[in-house]
């Protein structure tokens, strides 16, 4: 029987289709909606087609969760000028939706704080104005609130959006990392902010634009602490892919990168980080690079059982490849009693940086973990390999 390959829109379709309600009804599953906070939506609008601009509205109109306020500015549009009919009428329908337009172009920094200056809700997410939401977006949202009263910045997983509706390329996000964050922007949508806060540090900054979102959580999460910050696992935002968009090539907006390098150089000297910024592997990532001072010594151990072969390799690639001198290799024996693995371990004395013993591996964890053994170490640095 010959199995028919899938396209990996067809895999995640699939994959939709059989988790997706199960996953939500999970996450839904013990929590409450007794706190009801308003929740903005901020939407610049410049030039968009109307029907991608009435499918971002219609996909905020179909919310389960109502206790929502949107927030449309038009940015000097020159092209599609039906759509601000269009906004002024659906303001003057629904008291939550409101509406302001400009006759100068403001770029995507001003447009959102012009749309952010319409919000009174107590939180409020971007929505780009080409984009959608999952219908039960801000009904997660508040229920994570709910969940836990102390977060101030949440964020949820995302996909893309073929331009006829279908969805693709799911983004699936690690928790939350202060060290990630500095290497690239990875909360993107949807991003849920305390508005007063933002507001307090003088919204989106002219000058980064492309990156204005990344550059307000650069600052954002230096007001707040670690665990105020929650990851919903659920794709909730649909990022259209609109040729000449970045949801379709990074580089389409030449001044992505640059904006997002200078939001970090800022961050670094904001924090007093002796450091720089320099360009990462992938196009969207960056790397911190931070001055080492001193030279203190580090302990690198590497617990091993058997396959001498696979621990040779793990030592020959530490002893030959790193420039850093002033290491040590610690390795622990877990009960190896292949003879080829004992001959090894009992040849480790010779070079001067690697030392052994034997120990249960559990043992050795517990070891770590204790807080003594680390007070009495000679070394404050530590690196387990396996």
């Amino acid at each position: 029987m010959i199995k028919r390959l899938l396209t990996p829109e067809q895999n995640y379709n699939y994959w939709l289709k059989k988790y997706e309600d199960r996953l939500i009804s999970d996450f839904v599953l013990g929590t409450t909606l007794e706190y009801q906070p308003k929740i903005s939506l901020i939407t610049p609008v410049y030039n968009v087609p109307t029907k991608l601009l009435k499918d971002a509205v219609r996909s905020v109109q179909k919310q389960t969760y109502t206790n929502w306020q949107l927030c449309l500015h038009n940015d000097a549009s020159t092209e599609n000028l039906q759509n601000i009919k269009y906004m002024q009428n659906l303001s003057g329908k629904d008291d939550r939706i409101r509406f302001s337009s400009s006759n100068i172009n403001e770029n995507i920094s001003g447009a959102s704080n012009k749309a952010l200056e319409l919000a009174d809700g107590e939180y409020f997410v971007i929505l780009d104005n080409d984009d959608m939401l999952h219908p039960r977006a801000l009904e997660l949202l508040v229920r994570k609130l709910n969940s836990d009263r102390k977060l101030r910045y949440i964020y949820t997983d995302e996909d893309k959006m073929e331009m006829d509706g279908g969805r693709c390329e799911p983004i699936i996000k690690p928790g939350w990392s202060p060290h990630y964050i500095m290497s690239m922007m990875y909360t993107t949508h949807i991003s849920l902010f305390e508005t007063d806060l933002v507001k307090n540090l003088g919204g989106f900054r002219k000058g980064y634009e492309s990156a204005q979102d990344y550059d307000l959580v650069l600052r954002y999460v230096e007001k707040i602490e670690p665990d105020e910050i929650a990851h919903i696992p659920i794709p909730l935002y649909h990022w259209r892919k609109i040729p000449g968009s970045t949801a379709v090539d990074y580089d389409a907006k030449g001044n992505a990168r640059i904006s997002a390098k200078k939001a970090l150089i800022d961050t670094v000297k904001r924090r007093g980080l002796d450091a720089e910024v320099l360009d990462g592997l992938t196009k969207p990532s960056f790397r911190i690079k931070y001055r080492i001072k001193g030279e203190p010594l580090i302990s690198i151990i590497i617990p091993t059982h058997n396959q001498y072969q696979v621990l040779k390799t793990c030592i020959d690639s530490i002893v030959t490849k790193t420039k850093y001198t002033n290491y040590e290799i610690i390795v622990i024996n877990n009960n190896s009693d292949e003879t080829d693995s004992i001959r090894y371990l009992a040849g480790l004395d010779k070079n001067k940086k690697v030392s052994g013993g034997d120990m249960q591996l559990h043992s050795l964890l517990q070891q770590l973990s204790h807080p003594h053994c680390v007070e009495n170490a000679t070394t404050k640095i530590f690196r387990k390999l396996s």
